[in-house]
């Protein structure tokens, strides 16, 4: 799995399916995946609450389109790891950077 940073907007959220595909690489399909908030900034929502992955958080795959990733109340730049399991196999951890941004008004 190989996932791009992601920018988000103070007050926003990115659902995690909509960068993340369910599937690897080699085609199997996720059953799990395991989420990790290094900062413990609680930057994962399940079904709109918060979920505390500072020391990992196991979620079926089942659930994933109900994952979102959530801003910082202000500007910041971190670390995110998830790793996937497909039944057989544990993937190596990927991480990406979550940059939370304040939007620039035009006037």
């Amino acid at each position: 799995m190989s996932i791009d940073n992601q920018r988000v907007d103070i007050g926003k959220n990115i659902l995690l399916s909509s960068f993340i595909s369910p599937n690897e690489a080699d085609g199997d399909v996720i059953t799990w995946f395991q989420l990790w908030d290094a900062s413990n900034g609680n930057n994962f929502t399940l079904n709109g609450e918060v979920i505390d992955a500072s020391s990992g958080y196991w979620l079926e795959a089942s659930l994933f389109n109900n994952v979102s990733l959530i801003s910082d109340n202000e500007a910041s730049s971190q670390t995110l790891y998830i790793q996937s399991y497909d039944g057989n196999e544990m993937s190596q951890w990927d991480s990406f950077n979550l940059e939370t941004f304040k939007e620039e008004t035009l006037s």
